[in-house]
């Protein structure tokens, strides 16, 4: 099954992905100046998947905590990421040697309705995408502004949590062989 994940900024009353500015990065960073509190989503896109969700979040801290959950759910935990703007959460359940990821209305607790009903995904593609969505938007900050990857909590966040997203992925590849 084909799986991907992306970062859709909201800048101008527009949409860009994370790629789309990297790539032209020149007609784009006026727009991206205060990256920091800039919001959008994480888009995921599989064969199952129609609809994303048409959520605003505030970008970097939430991509940050999809990579902090990533951690426990190469453990094997259940988990789920509930907005702050909205009562909508990304739910990940283990499944045999998957993870089956869903986004719907409601509380961490409790589903109201799916905005996508739960869809069974590889764990190593779940962690390869969600590894290289963190490493894509650390790259733009580090475009952006170096700096802040060691001055703003949520981007020293960001950048920690892939880290140990990649050394919790390394050590379960270890005791798995």
């Amino acid at each position: 099954m084909e799986f991907q994940l992306n970062l859709e900024f909201e800048l101008d009353d527009q949409r860009f992905t994370v790629e789309t500015l990297a790539s032209d990065f020149e007609s784009h960073q006026d727009k991206l100046a205060d990256i920091v509190r800039e919001e959008g989503r994480i888009l995921v896109a599989t064969s199952a998947v129609k609809d994303s969700g048409d959520y605003s979040e505030p970008l970097i801290r939430l991509a940050g905590q999809w990579l902090r959950k990533l951690q426990w759910i190469i453990a094997g935990d259940s988990e789920t990421i509930p907005f702050r703007n909205s009562e909508q959460c990304f739910a990940f359940m283990p499944a045999g040697g998957g993870v089956e990821i869903s986004l719907f209305e409601g509380t961490e607790l409790e589903v109201e309705d799916y905005i996508f009903e739960p869809v069974t995904v590889r764990l190593e593609t779940l962690v390869r995408a969600s590894v290289e969505m963190g490493d894509a938007l650390v790259g733009l900050i580090e475009k952006i502004d170096a700096s802040l990857l060691e001055s703003d909590e949520d981007c020293k966040d960001l950048k920690s949590d892939l880290e140990e997203s990649k050394k919790a992925w390394h050590n379960y590849e270890l005791h798995r062989r």
